[in-house]
């Protein structure tokens, strides 16, 4: 499990209210170094008096992050066919149909499978977030840890999906649809975000090719705003 801060993307700049009350035989200039609360001053009748106006910019959300994991799984691709597999933002697993060449995946559906978690903490209270998915990247073999995972197929990340009350997602080759969902009263919102991976139907697979053993990982982009 990983904490990360996630910059919120807002902008609010400083600046000086003038008030004139009429005439302008005296000015005096209001130095913006601290907000004042309830300071008695005294102005001159006809004066021009300067007021500030304040506040205070906090661009950062506090996230716990979980990966998304389809724990252990089997899988074998073929040429102009694709199996699939999906794990839903509820943690389910889906196993697509074996294709008629033989593409399939299957997953054992062991303790290290889980949806992917976004856990915000102490967010502005009763506060819609937006989430945006982007910049998917196939799942491949490291050939440094595993070198016998050279010239193996990767498993394609096609889908996206979160929970939100309104789901935000990301669909093959490039459709984002952007979600949201509120914070409760305390500043707190959770977004469980499930995917859908394929086998691999196109070069380096001419056949029936049985993924090697390995530990495959991709990556994807979040964007959370408020």
């Amino acid at each position: 499990m990983k904490i990360r801060t996630i910059g919120k993307l807002a902008g609010i700049s400083a600046f000086a209210l003038m008030l004139a009350t009429g005439g302008s035989p005296a000015f005096a200039q209001y130095s913006a170094a601290a907000p004042r609360s309830g300071h008695a001053e005294t102005w001159q009748s006809n004066g021009v008096q300067s007021v500030g106006v304040f506040a205070e910019v906090d661009n950062s959300l506090n996230v716990t992050v979980t990966d998304l994991n389809f724990g252990r799984i089997a899988a074998t691709a073929y040429p102009a066919e694709s199996s699939t597999l999906q794990i839903g933002p509820d943690g389910l697993l889906a196993e697509g149909a074996r294709s008629a060449g033989g593409a399939t995946i299957q997953a054992a559906g062991d303790a290290t499978k889980t949806q992917g978690i976004l856990a915000i903490t102490g967010a502005f209270a009763s506060t819609i977030i937006y989430t945006t998915y982007n910049n998917v990247t196939d799942m491949t073999c490291s050939t440094v840890a595993t070198p016998s995972c050279t010239g193996a197929p990767s498993l394609i990340i096609t889908n996206i999906v979160d929970d939100a009350s309104t789901p935000g997602s990301w669909t093959a080759p490039s459709t984002v649809v952007i979600g949201h969902g509120t914070t409760n009263p305390s500043g707190d919102l959770t977004f469980n975000v499930g995917a859908t991976i394929q086998t691999q139907s196109t070069a380096p697979v001419t056949a029936v090719t049985a993924y090697p053993g390995g530990l495959y990982s991709g990556y994807f982009d979040v964007t959370l705003t408020y």
